[in-house]
């Protein structure tokens, strides 16, 4: 699994959601639009909602975007887990997502929409969330300048990845099999800085190991070798009439990349040791506590007045530490992701959404039901990882939300009633609902 955020942020809250729902694709190769099939499916939030919710925003930068990719054979394994359900897995990854995303942003403040699409044979989880901190009603970004945001995120991506035993997308071994030359899209000029920037990314990637393999390489692409001689190597691109003279170290005859690259299976070693549970745990429980302290400490003035005002600690009821445990499920919309327990809109086919009828609402049109074989069983997802042991029993405090939302909803489900029968004993109109 991958996780990217978008360079995207600007304009209106139609933009990215569209994209998200759109039941057309585009092929960039064959520069055609297809359907998608299956369409993409809400697991998560109200796409009217959110595009409102992004367009009312004073700022520039309104929202921030990502996305959290799964390769084929990710996708395989997630639906292949045994003891447990593909939309399981899917809900605990979205879980810890939300938990490292807003870190520091109180429960009933996380405003998000997740969308999945699965056209491409593999899973794709889009998202979208404004950029605001609405309990402070000041601008916030999760995704703030600098390569912090990057380590944190790395963190949670190798968490998952270890605890599902998905593709490490940073396996050194993993990197020489994929990479490939980015060979300049046709109709864009090559110049010598641009060759030479793919040239050093693909020594760097493993995929040319010397300068006989970079002869090769660009033979194979095309290119018309026209002189070599000991320091330097001069070709001419396809379609070019124009030769360029390449000089430097990885031209050279002498240039073998083996110094660099001989303990690429000592790395991959290294890596292995870098992703043992403990210390796996170890960095997503510190990347979460991070991103906490950052927000609360930018927030800390204008929070502590905001919660010291009058009524403000009386009016709120004690939150659940979960706000997405369900109680039943007999009403739900059947479909690939439809036992996730979240209070979501359902994609009908036709780019509109239907209430969960779990929020008392009326549909504004039948949802289409997808035949599905999962039922929803209330237990944390089993360790996929391999190498024996439990992922969670490593990290407890990493993984409490998970091992006791259920126990604790239903104690504090019990509370809340009582205290609601005590104030309408009371005459107190005040309702929980």
């Amino acid at each position: 699994m991958l996780h990217g955020f978008s360079k995207y942020g600007t304009g209106a809250g139609a933009g990215p959601v569209g994209y998200f729902l759109d039941e057309q694709a585009y092929d960039k190769q064959l520069g055609l639009w297809y359907k998608r099939d299956p369409l993409p499916e809400v697991i998560e939030g109200d796409p009217q909602t959110m595009i409102q919710m992004i367009d009312a925003l004073p700022y520039v930068h309104k929202y921030t975007s990502g996305v959290l990719s799964f390769t084929k054979a990710d996708t395989e394994r997630l639906q292949a887990l045994e003891g447990t359900h593909f939309h399981e897995a899917v809900y605990d990854i979205t879980l810890r997502f939300k938990d490292m995303l807003f870190a520091g942003i109180k429960e009933e403040h996380r405003h998000i929409l997740i969308v999945a699409q699965m056209h491409l044979g593999r899973l794709e989880m889009h998202y979208v969330t404004p950029r605001c901190n609405y309990e402070a009603d000041r601008a916030w970004n999760p995704a703030p300048p600098g390569k912090k945001k990057f380590e944190q995120m790395d963190a949670f991506v190798d968490f998952v990845n270890v605890k599902y035993g998905l593709d490490d997308p940073r396996d050194p071994q993993r990197a020489r099999l994929l990479n490939l030359p980015d060979w300049l899209p046709n109709g864009e000029k090559y110049t010598r800085e641009k060759l030479h920037s793919i040239f050093i990314q693909a020594v760097i990637d493993g995929v040319i190991e010397s300068r006989a393999g970079l002869l090769e390489l660009s033979k194979k692409a095309g290119f018309e070798i026209t002189r070599v001689g000991s320091n330097y190597i001069s070709m001419k691109p396809p379609g070019s009439e124009k030769a360029f003279k390449f000089k430097g170290s990885i031209y050279d005859a002498g240039f073998t990349s083996d110094t660099q690259f001989k303990n690429t299976t000592r790395k991959s070693i290294d890596r292995e040791t870098y992703l043992a549970k403990p210390k796996v745990a170890a960095r997503y429980k510190q990347a979460v506590s991070e991103r906490r302290a950052f927000v609360e400490k930018r927030f800390k003035k204008i929070l502590a007045t905001v919660r010291d005002e009058e009524n403000y600690k009386a009016l709120q009821p004690e939150q659940p530490t979960t706000l997405t445990t369900v109680k039943s499920l007999p009403d739900f919309e059947r479909s690939t992701f439809g036992n996730l327990p979240r209070n979501i809109y359902i994609h009908n086919g036709g780019n509109k959404v239907t209430h969960d009828k779990r929020d008392g609402l009326q549909p504004t049109s039948s949802a289409i039901a997808y035949p599905s074989d999962y039922l929803f069983i209330p237990s944390t997802p089993a360790d996929i990882g391999g190498g024996g042991g439990s992922m969670d029993s490593g990290d407890f405090e990493a993984d409490k939300i998970i091992n006791t939302k259920r126990s604790e909803f239903g104690s504090l489900h019990n509370k809340l009633r009582q205290i609601e029968a005590a104030k309408k004993k009371d005459g107190d109109s005040y309702s929980l609902r």
